[in-house]
């Protein structure tokens, strides 16, 4: 599966009448200004809109957000400037003028608009903020933020467009995590991500167009379980570009998740997997065996929003040694898994295994497919 561009889906804010656009997520450079400096200047800067306008043509029918949900707006992209925003009124006189311009900032003030920052240094995390764009200006004052765009360790300089559908689409850089060898080619792109806003949350999901790069039959089961001693591993797919959605249910396990193990000497495994206990999703490194094996070598993940005993939901995929982990209430996860050369004879496994840990799980449901390139499509 080679590596696609797209991702932030806006739903035209039809109780706000026409006019008004997104104030859309885009990189900004913060060399020599700490993040504090950087996001008070924003919070003075004036944002002009920049050439994009509203999608053609109507968009897809799609269910109907909760009452009360705000929406993220399609419409044109927006960047930093220091010319003023200019705001027209109709006549009318003063006080009509003045009742109109009150009316408008209330609507646009009741609209959802995402700010999103990329540090210069790619160490740092790609951060976010939801809140009001009002006469020209993203006001950081009352927004909700700074939030983990990502939870993992490669994602950095992201971007967003409106697609023809009226989806707002995001996609990344993913960077490179591996020391020394001469590869010929460094970092690649993330999958497509459609953007929503729930209840006052950002929800990030693939693409669903990205299901049309699944080859074969496909592997379905359901109710099995998952012991400490007993991983379930994936049937019936091969290869190193894989699409797996699975529902896992805590049972008596602390954790629980897909462990994917090493080829080479040279590599350590990594466990994907969810900790009940501590509310933490994260992927765990395990040093290579020609280092020692066995030992945590690092962990990067963090908190998500699941019950202390409800299921948790995830889509993972992987692509090589991309592996973007999707988790039900809309947190993403995406960094570098290197496990050396995969055996790609007849019958040979992915090496992918559903594992638990401190009792027994139960894995609800499961699907899992191979991956073909994008270009075959």
């Amino acid at each position: 599966m080679s590596r696609s561009s797209t991702g932030l889906d806006g739903a035209a804010d039809e109780a706000a009448g026409a006019g008004g656009s997104l104030a859309q997520g885009f990189s900004y450079t913060a060399s020599r200004m700490s993040l504090a400096n950087l996001a008070q200047a924003m919070s003075r800067a004036n944002l002009a809109g920049a050439e994009g306008g509203e999608p053609r043509g109507p968009p897809p029918p799609r269910d109907p957000a909760p009452s009360g949900t705000p929406q993220l707006r399609a419409g044109s992209s927006f960047r930093f400037s220091g010319r003023p925003s200019a705001t027209g009124t109709a006549g009318g006189g003063a006080a009509s003028t003045g009742a109109a311009s009150e009316a408008a900032e209330a609507a646009e003030r009741a609209k959802v608009h995402f700010l999103c920052i990329s540090p210069d240094a790619p160490t740092n995390p790609v951060l976010y903020y939801l809140g009001p764009y009002v006469g020209g200006r993203f006001l950081l004052e009352e927004a909700s933020g700074p939030h983990r765009l990502d939870l993992g360790d490669t994602l950095y300089a992201p971007n967003t467009f409106v697609d023809a559908r009226g989806r707002q689409v995001l996609w990344g850089w993913l960077q490179e995590r591996r020391e020394g060898g001469d590869f010929g080619y460094a970092g690649c792109l993330s999958v497509p991500r459609v953007l929503t806003v729930f209840d006052g949350r950002l929800h990030q999901e693939p693409l669903p167009e990205i299901k049309r790069l699944r080859r074969g039959q496909g592997w379905y089961s359901s109710w099995v379980d998952v012991a400490p001693d007993a991983p379930v591993p994936l049937e019936r797919v091969r290869g190193r570009a894989l699409d797996i959605e699975c529902t896992i249910d805590r049972g008596q396990a602390s954790a629980a998740g897909l462990l994917f193990n090493s080829w080479s000497d040279a590599h350590g495994s990594a466990v994907l997997v969810y900790d009940w206990d501590r509310g933490i999703l994260e992927v765990i490194y395990e040093s290579a065996a020609r280092d020692g094996g066995g030992q945590v070598a690092k962990r990067v993940g963090g908190p998500i929003d699941v019950g202390e005993d409800d299921p948790v939901k995830l889509r993972v995929l992987l692509d090589h040694s991309c592996l973007e982990v999707y988790e039900g209430t809309g947190h993403v996860l995406s960094t570098r898994v290197y496990r050396g050369q995969a055996r790609e004879e007849p019958g040979s496994s992915p090496g992918v295994e559903f594992v638990a840990y401190g009792g027994t799980a139960h894995l609800v449901r499961v699907e899992a497919w191979e991956m073909g390139p994008i270009w075959e499509n």
